[in-house]
């Protein structure tokens, strides 16, 4: 049984993300959006279960894609030594898998301000809502839905 993760709007914005770093890449999500964390090893390349995936992972009993990307949001079949965490990310009726190298964990007190991603960065169809300027690095804004659609249309 899949558990239900939907956004409950009579709770506070969250306040806790994660940062996943993929290469030079920074991608901040919720931390309301991740399922669990797994190592890279338990993930089955032998099969995949949805088209432009590198394999599937098992989790509750249950097999659900696992996608690899590059800082250039570019999809790859080769995953790289780098990328040694499963991010497991609550959708509609599932989950998601995304490989990363590394994942922080976050926490602002105060309403996060996200800029529109700039025009020479936004494509038809992007994993982006948009960018947070935090001291010397730009994190990268998603969520796990845009990230779905994103890796699907790769495909």
């Amino acid at each position: 049984m899949v558990p239900s993760f939907e956004p409950d709007p009579t709770q506070p914005e969250p306040t806790g993300y994660i940062i996943a770093i993929i290469g030079q890449l920074k991608i901040l999500i919720s931390q309301q959006e991740i399922y669990t964390l797994e190592p890279v090893i338990d993930i089955n390349r032998s099969t995949r279960t949805a088209q432009g995936s590198i394999g599937h992972i098992v989790v509750d009993e249950e097999s659900w894609p696992v996608y690899c990307i590059s800082e250039e949001l570019k999809p790859l079949q080769q995953v790289p030594d780098t990328r040694r965490i499963c991010i497991l990310l609550n959708i509609p009726n599932g989950f998601i898998g995304i490989l990363c190298d590394q994942v922080i964990l976050t926490e602002w007190s105060n309403p996060i301000d996200i800029l529109p991603i700039p025009i020479c960065m936004q494509t038809p169809n992007t994993a982006l809502q948009g960018l947070i300027i935090q001291e010397d690095e730009v994190l990268c804004v998603t969520a796990s839905t845009d990230l779905l659609a994103y890796c699907e249309a790769l495909s």
